[in-house]
C-alpha cells in the first residue's frame, strides 16, 4: 500500500515519523505536529498491518474454535 498524502506538510511529517529513532521521538513528532501528525502515523500503521500477510495467530485462533 502506497500513502496518498496531500499537502507538503503530511509529506514531510512522514518524513520525520519514518527516521524517528524511538517511540519518544514519535510521541514528540505527533505532539508537535497535532492533528495532520495523527493522521500520517495512522496512515503509516494501516498500511503496515495491510502489507502483513502472516496468518499464524490467526490459524491458531481457529483451529481452537473448530476443536470445541
Amino acid at each position: 500500500m502506497e500513502l496518498q498524502l496531500k499537502t507538503e506538510r503530511q509529506h514531510k511529517i512522514a518524513d520525520f515519523l519514518w527516521q524517528a529513532q524511538d517511540q519518544e521521538m514519535v510521541n514528540l513528532i505527533l505532539k508537535t505536529f497535532g492533528h495532520d501528525a495523527h493522521i500520517v502515523y495512522n496512515m503509516m500503521v494501516a498500511s503496515i498491518l495491510d502489507d502483513d500477510e502472516s496468518t499464524d495467530v490467526a490459524e491458531q485462533v481457529l483451529d481452537k474454535i473448530f476443536k470445541e
